[in-house]
């Protein structure tokens, strides 16, 4: 009989491009792929006494606790309309109501998420973000603008993207720029990268993507304005990037 080992999944797992359902070692299940209710999130706080349902209490969604003695919650979105994503975390994940405690996505069910414009605005509290269904955005704009404490986001297919203006605006503390596929759709990126000073790889195979896409030069500028100056290599493939673009 298959037994669960007391593992719990704090994301996805891919070989290659395929998510893994499920994984054992001999019969005992070691990995099962996170199901959540669609618009629905799963944080993981720093502090397990933490709690969102009362200090980050908001309009727009209900919390649920899933795990408080590993500090994991559930987000869902309780906008009604076409747009149950837009700004729904703006400002909410910030060190101004959280203080010292810090947190991760571990995962989301946004299968039906198409604007994300503004989803994690000013979430300077929030320090990684996992796997997410962005297959169906069309529009991204202000998506992480001013994550300063988030030094990852995760490579994810985003073919369906438009519109993403300052995107990563201000994320201070990125260290690279994530692969979001092809972007075969993508139309403005003006100040996408713009200020994220830390990133030392990426650029130069994002600028080849975009700069194949759009020719208009209102639609890229700022792209990466002071994107990886901080950072050697970095600053060597900032370079390499036409001046109309930073």
């Amino acid at each position: 009989m298959s037994a669960n080992v007391g593992t719990y999944s704090i994301g996805e797992l891919y070989v290659g491009s395929d998510k893994i359902k499920e994984a054992y070692i001999g019969s005992d299940l070691v990995y099962q792929a996170l199901k959540l209710p669609v618009k629905t999130f799963r944080f993981k706080f720093t502090d397990t006494s933490f709690n969102p349902s009362t200090t980050l209490a908001s309009a727009n969604l209900t919390w649920t606790v899933a795990d408080a003695s590993r500090g994991l919650w559930d987000a869902t979105s309780i906008i009604s309309g076409s747009t149950p994503y837009k700004e729904l975390f703006r400002g909410l994940l910030s060190i101004t109501n959280m203080g010292s405690v810090r947190c991760e996505l571990v995962g989301a069910n946004t299968s039906d998420m198409i604007d994300a414009t503004g989803l994690f605005r000013d979430c300077n509290a929030l320090r990684s973000i996992g796997k997410m269904d962005l297959s169906h955005v069309i529009t991204a704009n202000y998506m992480c603008n001013n994550c300063t404490n988030l030094p990852y986001f995760p490579n994810l297919k985003m073919d369906s993207l438009s519109a993403a203006l300052g995107m990563f605006y201000q994320c201070l503390n990125l260290e690279a720029i994530p692969d979001l596929g092809l972007l075969p759709n993508i139309t403005a990126v003006g100040g996408m990268f713009q200020n994220c000073r830390c990133v030392n790889s990426g650029i130069l195979a994002m600028y080849n993507i975009l700069s194949a896409r759009i020719t208009t030069p209102a639609n890229y500028r700022t792209c990466f304005t002071n994107c990886g100056v901080y950072s050697q290599t970095g600053s060597a493939e900032l370079a390499q990037i036409p001046s109309d673009w930073k």
